[in-house]
């Protein structure tokens, strides 16, 4: 059985209050406005504005399953809407999002500090990784390079043939902990469930993470001196030609 309770402000229009008010048992209202206009000859706008005024209606289904509250109808077409699912106030809904806004920035704190806690050397990243991490910074560091900007943001160009490639790459990078969620990443894009954070790679802004230094313009002159190494390039020629494939494959079966 519906009900809804009402708190009488003004005395003098209790009777309207509850005409304008009053439910069957199905869920309907007693009286329609065109009832109750008859019955005080008052116009439907002014019956609403003295409402309003005049009480606050309570209605079980806005009882707010987190903190027990029970938000005020605003008014007839408020309770009509109403369904039978479980409801949470917007002051909960407020510091749910926040505590959840709060788990994803602790999160990727957490994880940037575990990374540099573990960089790796420029030396030490694999002929391939090292390739990749350039072409990298080149494509995505943003115009102060702070940070990598994500591939979502920069889908009108193009690192690889292959988008699918360079998502690879984004994955792989990630996966040997050369690069690492940023901070200016935008939350909506990460997901809380549970004690998890889900996110999709597309859509991150990334820092690199290397154990020299975390300039950008200096990675990159540390990169580009590892790889214009006549020497290094020639111990790494089977590597270089296996890149070269592994391009040509994406370009041709994912582009």
């Amino acid at each position: 059985m519906e009900n809804i309770f009402i708190d009488v402000i003004d005395k003098e229009y209790e009777f309207l209050c509850q005409l304008y008010w009053q439910v069957e048992g199905n869920g309907r209202f007693s009286y329609s406005m065109i009832k109750i206009e008859e019955k005080t000859q008052l116009k439907s706008k002014e019956i609403k504005t003295i409402v309003a005024k005049s009480c606050k209606a309570y209605s079980l289904k806005l009882k707010c399953v987190s903190c027990g509250e029970i938000e005020c109808l605003r008014d007839r077409s408020h309770f009509s809407h109403l369904n039978g699912l479980e409801h949470v106030c917007i002051d909960c809904i407020r510091i749910e999002n926040e505590k959840e806004r709060q788990e994803k920035i602790e999160y990727i704190n957490d994880l940037l500090f575990c990374k540099k806690e573990n960089a790796l050397s420029i030396n030490d990243l694999s002929f391939e990784n090292s390739v990749f991490l350039l072409s990298l910074i080149r494509y995505c560091a943003d115009e102060n390079l702070m940070y990598l900007d994500s591939l979502n943001n920069l889908k009108h160009e193009k690192l690889t043939p292959s988008y699918n490639f360079d998502l690879l790459i984004i994955e792989q990078l990630y996966a040997s902990g050369v690069i690492a969620i940023s901070t200016v990443t935008n939350l909506k894009y990460l997901s809380v469930s549970g004690d998890y954070v889900y996110f999709n790679d597309e859509f991150m802004c990334w820092e690199v993470i290397v154990k020299e230094t975390d300039n950008l313009s200096s990675i990159i002159d540390l990169l580009e001196r590892k790889l214009s190494d006549l020497y290094y390039l020639q111990e790494n020629k089977k590597s270089l030609i296996e890149l070269c494939k592994k391009n040509n494959l994406f370009e041709f079966f994912f582009i």
